[in-house]
């Protein structure tokens, strides 16, 4: 490793990610804290790379406490590996990072509340782990995230009502979990694009407020302990082509706004206590 990049190298955007690298990620990555690009020989070819991306290979052991000290960090990849252990709370110093991927790895324990102060991220993917424990209601300090992902984990508890407070927030991907409790009526402010909290415990109503997020193209809800009747309001959501709303305990009657959503493809309601008739509206979803 060279200690600063020559401003005469070429600078090489594409890293390390999509390669077979094996073993851990080298402690000494930390000595270059005041560095913006990373570099690493490689068979005599000095690569730059504007953040340490080693995205999609196979990695193993913890993610380095020491990687807190590269400061001036706008990208930080290490998902698609098999990197194990916790996340270091130590990572709350790097409040420059704009993308934070760690997906589908075997990570575990909690996320550490101190992620809120990393203010300036906007992707957060920390799903297809095996964390736990409660999603940190200081993520609601995320006024710049636009992607929050952290299915297919084990995290309990309650979804925070501070993440409304995600001003930004486009894809919010929450499911298969063990979450419980209610879906908090302030998602209905947020400009999200894909909302999917299927496969967890919630349970309570469906918030009539979804309904305002007319940007919506995905909304799954299903497998989880929902109850009352569907929210007329969801026939708003004219940009919908999946709604998935199945295997919950919802009754009353299928709301014939549905009528509205005709870009629909995915339509699922079985397994709940509906009752009343099939609306003639839905004749006109010509697409599911």
């Amino acid at each position: 490793l060279t200690s600063r990049c020559k401003p005469s190298i070429i600078v090489l955007r594409r890293a390390l990610d999509g390669n077979q690298l094996s073993g851990t990620i080298p402690i000494s990555l930390a000595d270059l804290e005041e560095l913006e690009t990373l570099c690493v020989v490689v068979l005599l070819l000095i690569m730059c790379w504007h953040s340490p991306n080693l995205y999609e290979n196979q990695l193993n052991g913890s993610i380095p406490a020491s990687l807190g000290n590269l400061v001036n960090l706008g990208i930080l990849k290490l998902g698609r590996n098999k990197l194990g252990g916790s996340i270091p709370s130590s990572l709350d110093s790097l409040v420059n990072l704009r993308t934070l991927l760690f997906d589908h790895n075997d990570l575990n324990g909690i996320i550490p509340s101190s992620m809120g102060k990393l203010t300036k991220l906007q992707f957060l993917y920390l799903n297809d782990n095996q964390l736990n424990g409660s999603i940190p209601s200081s993520l609601g300090n995320l006024v710049d995230l636009t992607h929050l992902q952290l299915d297919g984990n084990q995290l309990c508890g309650s979804i925070p009502s501070t993440i409304g407070g995600m001003r930004s927030l486009r894809i919010l991907h929450l499911k298969i979990n063990k979450l419980t409790g209610e879906i908090p009526e302030e998602l209905g402010s947020l400009p999200l694009e894909s909302l999917l909290l299927r496969d967890n415990r919630l349970n309570g109503s469906i918030p009539a407020s979804l309904g305002n997020l007319v940007n919506l193209t995905q909304l799954y809800l299903e497998v989880n302990h929902l109850s009352g009747s569907i929210p007329a309001s969801l026939g708003n959501l004219v940009n919908l082509t999946a709604l998935t709303l199945a295997r919950n305990n919802l009754s009353g009657i299928i709301p014939s706004s549905f009528g509205n959503l005709a870009k629909l493809q995915i339509l699922y309601l079985y397994d709940n206590k509906l009752s009343g008739t099939i609306p003639s509206s839905l004749g006109d979803l010509v697409n599911v």
